[in-house]
């Protein structure tokens, strides 16, 4: 009987062990970050989970979720900008926002330059 239970103890922590999702740290570093508001970080931290498990569905309807709120807040940004006065700073700003700048972080393929 106790061969059964040390048995049964062993699978058990098994499969709780391979059971844990590989990106769940990153997802959970992502939810921080978009309690606090900070979407850019929360964006890249949803990307790496995503990157880690990437048939979980739940991390990329966060992902995509996130991309929207960090977009439409530099698009936010910019206009603001933009109405005190600051140009070329808006625009900057709006284009990180639809995604139109090689270096933002959230910028798919349908949005490059052709």
């Amino acid at each position: 009987m106790r061969r059964w239970g040390s048995l049964f103890l062993c699978v058990g922590f098994g499969l709780l062990a391979t059971g844990c999702p590989k990106g769940q740290p990153d997802f959970n570093q992502g939810k921080k970050a978009e309690t606090i508001q900070d979407y850019d970080a929360a964006f890249v931290f949803y990307q790496k989970a995503v990157k880690k498990e990437p048939y979980n569905a739940s991390y990329k309807i966060k992902l995509n979720s996130i991309r929207f709120e960090a977009s439409e807040k530099h698009v936010k940004a910019g206009l603001e900008l933009r109405k005190k006065g600051d140009l070329q700073g808006g625009r900057i700003r709006i284009r990180a926002g639809a995604g139109d700048r090689p270096s933002s972080p959230w910028r798919t393929r349908s949005c490059a330059r052709r």
